[in-house]
């Protein structure tokens, strides 16, 4: 009974375990299933089960004796069986002999995603998170400098994305679109002096409006999934009572709620269904005025979920 139950827990763990959709990213089968780029226009590099590794007894090690006419003359790759909309995370070992020599990690097909690190002699954790742009991508490592790259333990896995990041403008502006157009005028600043949470709020003062409703407006996409259930919650305040601001979803689609904000904190909220994967949140400054926005979250209430594309039997 003991050794059943002791089976169970393992095959409980084993599959709990995310699974790296790369094939051989320790390098301890060699080079096996990488594609190497050889010698392309101008060129020169060496790739070898190289010495220097992280963990283990081998890793990829590049030697880039002459730079080629591109950028993508000297990479590794490899196709992965990814699926449009899924969020994956990278993680890999790296380093070089050249102070502040160029990786690019990519993700590619019809379209590119792309991070670029700049590595030195000492081994680096490199970590990025990511979301799919289309099905069947190509990973990709790029060596930009003359120099001797040592990479290991490259793993590729899926995982649940935060549904909307840097709610909290913790991290300032990123990942935020500040929008103006048809002779708006606006300007969009962190606050320090009085957030709601944190360290930081939005601030939008709303100089002049424009021609349509969505001329001044602060945007974010979302990792929605059509057909899901969300909560959305945030706090808000303006300069002046009952002034108005348009909150909108949109993608191909275009679902909207109005409200009027007070002189005082106050958190509002929107029950709403997902008519699209990937919507974009929305808000829309109506007319002049000073707002601000802090603590904005979005909590999946359940829903349908998207069915993952099968992997394709070799």
């Amino acid at each position: 009974m003991k050794n059943k139950l002791l089976g169970i827990l393992f095959l409980l763990c084993f599959h709990g375990q995310a699974q790296n959709l790369l094939t051989n990213g320790d390098f301890e089968e060699g080079l096996t299933n990488w594609n190497l780029a050889q010698n392309e226009d101008g060129a020169e590099v060496q790739y070898s089960e190289g010495s220097e590794v992280f963990e283990g007894t081998k890793a990829l090690n590049v030697e880039v004796q002459a730079k080629g006419k591109n950028t993508w003359n000297i990479r590794a790759q490899q196709p992965f069986a990814s699926v449009q909309d899924q969020a994956y995370r990278i993680r890999l070992r790296a380093k070089s002999t050249k102070p502040n020599s160029t990786l690019l990690i990519q993700l590619q097909n019809t379209t590119y995603t792309q991070k670029r690190v700049q590595l030195n002699s000492d081994w680096q954790e490199i970590v990025w998170d990511v979301i799919a742009k289309e099905d069947d991508l190509t990973f990709a490592l790029h060596f930009f400098d003359v120099a001797t790259y040592a990479i290991d333990n490259i793993t590729l896995e899926e995982y649940e994305a935060p549904i909307l990041t840097n709610g909290n403008f913790e991290e300032g502006n990123e990942g935020w679109y500040e929008g103006m157009s048809n002779g708006a005028n606006a300007v969009f600043t962190m606050d320090t002096d009085a957030p709601k949470e944190g360290k930081n709020t939005m601030r939008v003062l709303m100089l002049k409006n424009g021609t349509n409703p969505w001329d001044v407006v602060l945007t974010k996409k979302m990792n929605t999934k059509k057909n899901n259930k969300y909560l959305l919650t945030f706090q808000a305040k303006a300069k002046d009572d009952d002034t108005p601001v348009r909150i909108q979803l949109q993608n191909k689609t275009y679902t909207q709620k109005n409200i009027t904000l007070s002189s005082g904190w106050r958190e509002y909220e929107w029950l709403f269904s997902a008519k699209e994967d990937a919507l974009t949140l929305a808000f829309q400054f109506i007319k002049p005025g000073l707002f601000y926005l802090d603590d904005i979250k979005v909590k999946a209430l359940g829903g349908k979920k998207k069915k993952k594309k099968k992997k394709k039997k070799e």
